[in-house]
Protein backbone atom coordinates (compact mmCIF):
# COMPACT_ATOMS: atom_id res chain seq x y z
CA UNK A 1 0.00 0.00 0.00
CA UNK A 2 1.34 3.27 -0.81
CA UNK A 3 1.09 6.42 0.91
CA UNK A 4 -2.10 8.13 1.52
CA UNK A 5 -1.30 11.98 0.10
CA UNK A 6 1.16 13.43 -1.74
CA UNK A 7 3.87 15.62 1.16
CA UNK A 8 2.72 18.63 -0.93
CA UNK A 9 0.13 19.52 -3.83
CA UNK A 10 -1.95 16.80 -5.17
CA UNK A 11 0.36 14.62 -7.20
CA UNK A 12 3.17 11.85 -6.31
CA UNK A 13 4.75 8.88 -7.89
CA UNK A 14 4.60 5.35 -6.22
CA UNK A 15 5.90 1.83 -7.07
CA UNK A 16 4.80 -1.36 -5.50
CA UNK A 17 7.45 -3.18 -3.78
CA UNK A 18 5.61 -5.94 -1.89
CA UNK A 19 5.33 -8.74 -4.60
CA UNK A 20 9.30 -8.06 -6.12
CA UNK A 21 11.53 -10.67 -7.35
CA UNK A 22 15.02 -11.00 -6.92
CA UNK A 23 16.76 -8.89 -9.88
CA UNK A 24 13.58 -6.62 -10.29
CA UNK A 25 14.05 -2.41 -10.74
CA UNK A 26 12.30 0.45 -11.40
CA UNK A 27 14.00 3.50 -13.14
CA UNK A 28 13.04 7.81 -13.54
CA UNK A 29 15.21 9.79 -15.25
CA UNK A 30 15.96 13.26 -16.50
CA UNK A 31 18.22 13.55 -19.41
CA UNK A 32 19.18 17.35 -18.79
CA UNK A 33 17.28 18.36 -21.79
CA UNK A 34 15.97 21.56 -19.93
CA UNK A 35 19.06 22.47 -18.52
CA UNK A 36 22.18 24.07 -20.02
CA UNK A 37 24.93 22.00 -18.24
CA UNK A 38 25.35 20.11 -15.41
CA UNK A 39 22.46 19.61 -12.84
CA UNK A 40 24.03 21.06 -9.49
CA UNK A 41 21.86 19.57 -6.77
CA UNK A 42 18.21 17.89 -6.62
CA UNK A 43 15.75 17.77 -4.01
CA UNK A 44 13.16 15.37 -3.53
CA UNK A 45 11.29 13.80 -1.03
CA UNK A 46 10.47 10.17 -1.07
CA UNK A 47 8.80 7.42 1.49
CA UNK A 48 10.46 3.68 1.97
CA UNK A 49 7.07 1.56 3.91
CA UNK A 50 7.30 -2.49 4.28
CA UNK A 51 8.89 -5.25 4.73
CA UNK A 52 9.55 -5.45 0.94
CA UNK A 53 11.73 -2.60 0.47
CA UNK A 54 14.96 -2.10 -1.45
CA UNK A 55 17.25 0.17 -2.20
CA UNK A 56 16.27 4.04 -3.94
CA UNK A 57 19.36 5.40 -5.53
CA UNK A 58 20.04 8.66 -7.53
CA UNK A 59 22.90 8.09 -10.02
CA UNK A 60 24.63 10.45 -12.19
CA UNK A 61 25.13 10.30 -16.01
CA UNK A 62 28.42 8.20 -15.50
CA UNK A 63 26.30 5.27 -13.29
CA UNK A 64 27.71 6.82 -9.71
CA UNK A 65 25.72 6.41 -6.84
CA UNK A 66 25.25 10.05 -5.47
CA UNK A 67 22.67 9.02 -2.69
CA UNK A 68 21.24 5.69 -1.65
CA UNK A 69 19.28 4.65 1.15
CA UNK A 70 17.63 0.84 1.79
CA UNK A 71 15.46 -0.58 3.77
CA UNK A 72 11.64 0.50 5.49
CA UNK A 73 12.18 3.62 6.94
CA UNK A 74 8.47 4.46 8.27
CA UNK A 75 5.14 5.65 6.39
CA UNK A 76 6.35 9.45 6.54
CA UNK A 77 7.79 11.50 4.03
CA UNK A 78 11.89 12.23 4.28
CA UNK A 79 13.23 15.25 2.58
CA UNK A 80 16.74 14.13 0.50
CA UNK A 81 18.90 17.21 -1.05
CA UNK A 82 22.45 16.01 -2.58
CA UNK A 83 24.49 17.50 -5.40
CA UNK A 84 24.69 15.71 -8.40
CA UNK A 85 27.34 17.60 -10.66
CA UNK A 86 26.43 16.12 -13.90
CA UNK A 87 24.18 17.01 -17.43
CA UNK A 88 21.78 13.58 -16.14
CA UNK A 89 21.03 11.83 -13.15
CA UNK A 90 18.38 8.99 -12.77
CA UNK A 91 16.52 7.06 -9.57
Amino acid sequence: MGPSAAAEGANYMYVEASSRRAGDTFGLGYDGSSCGGAIDAVSFKYQMYGSSIGTLQVRDAGGAVKWSRSGAIGDGWQQASLTVGSPEFAF
